[in-house]
């Protein structure tokens, strides 16, 4: 086997190995985390009947993610819809409120659910490209 295919086999698995890595931290970056890492998720309802029933301690609102403390100590998120507004009976239950800054912008948001398509229309233009004999120097 002559040299030089030895070393073209290796810059082309190379070239592979730092593409799964980009892709597998691609991955890392843009998941938001499964339900276990963050906390369970309950409905809108259900939390509505645990404010009702005096079961929430605490919530901790990030924008229309809620953040909630049960007075046992579990801990869950919800989804809070537009539109509704729920402190008059947070406060009527006598629940401790915190509010803080939403931690992701609508840019953030935007970017994080496009860059994925784009740069896999870029990958793909770069193996058609390389394919058709444009790649080579």
């Amino acid at each position: 086997m002559p040299l030089e295919d030895t070393l073209g086999n290796a810059k082309n698995l190379a070239f592979w190995a730092i593409v799964i890595l980009l892709l597998v931290a691609l991955f890392n970056v843009f998941n938001t985390g499964s339900p276990t890492a963050r906390g369970a998720e309950v409905s809108f309802s259900e939390f509505l009947n645990r404010v009702d029933a005096s079961r929430v301690a605490r919530v901790q609102m990030d924008g229309e993610t809620l953040r909630v403390e049960d007075n046992d100590g579990a801990r869950y998120e919800v989804v809070q819809p537009r539109g509704s507004d729920i402190l008059g009976e947070l406060r009527a239950a006598n629940v401790q409120i915190d509010v803080v800054a939403q931690e992701r912008s609508g840019f953030l948001s935007t970017l994080s659910l496009w860059l994925p398509f784009l740069l896999l229309i870029g990958v793909w233009i770069f193996f058609m490209n390389r394919m058709q004999g444009g790649g080579r120097g």
